[in-house]
């Protein structure tokens, strides 16, 4: 029985960066940066609020994927984008674009809230969504 989940991946080429980029644009707190082999990190980045959920930075030159550098570094920007809920998704956005951050998709409403679509600092796509008043 899966019980909850713990960790998901993005693809990055310099983790570094993206650590700052996502606690600078989007809030988020590091929760891990260690050595993990001779040339790498495992860092991890969570959310104040919700203990027990990391976004793994991964560098694109490790993990699961093309058998070839070449080939993993070619993932970087196409991956699946991750929905953040956020409290109030307008006042998210301007704060967001204050910071520089591009939007592809302004806030709309939707059956499951308002919603808004970003773009990383790769160019991965990803939303913030409020849930709709209950």
């Amino acid at each position: 029985m899966i019980i909850k989940l713990t960790h998901i991946s993005l693809m990055v080429r310099d983790q570094t960066e993206a650590a700052n980029w996502f606690m600078d644009k989007l809030g988020l707190i590091k929760v891990s940066d260690s050595p993990l082999g001779e040339n790498s990190r495992w860092v991890t980045l969570g959310i104040q609020n919700q203990p027990g959920l990391e976004l793994i930075l991964q560098h694109y030159s490790w993990g699961p994927g093309a058998e070839t550098e070449e080939g993993r570094a070619a993932r970087i920007g196409k991956e699946q984008g991750f929905i953040f809920q956020v409290d109030d998704c307008y006042k998210m956005v301007a704060e967001m674009k204050a910071k520089g951050v591009t939007f592809t998709m302004e806030p709309g409403d939707f059956p499951w809230g308002i919603q808004a679509m970003f773009l990383d600092l790769y160019g991965n796509c990803h939303s913030i969504s409020q849930p709709p008043a209950k």
